[in-house]
């Protein structure tokens, strides 16, 4: 059973993406509170798998700083 929650490198190769990119995209296309978050006691933060599941199919209803999520994936994968 996959965790509910993973570090930026388990996210980072279960979306199959870097972890620079999800690094430089905390806080533009990734919320605070929603996509990861910093759990008490913790140093670093923590990704929420539901979240991101929906940001990459498209269903997260809250836009990023960059705009269309439609657009913004297509630019990513050069369609």
């Amino acid at each position: 059973m996959m965790s509910k929650y993973l570090s930026v490198g388990q996210m980072a190769k279960y979306l199959g993406v870097s972890i620079d990119f999800l690094n430089k995209n905390r806080g533009k296309l990734f919320i605070e509170g929603k996509h990861y978050f910093y759990p008490p006691g913790f140093d670093k933060y923590m990704w929420d798998v539901a979240a991101m599941e929906n940001w990459l199919r498209g269903y997260d209803n809250e836009i990023g700083e960059f705009g269309n999520i439609d657009e913004i994936v297509n630019n990513l994968l050069g369609d």
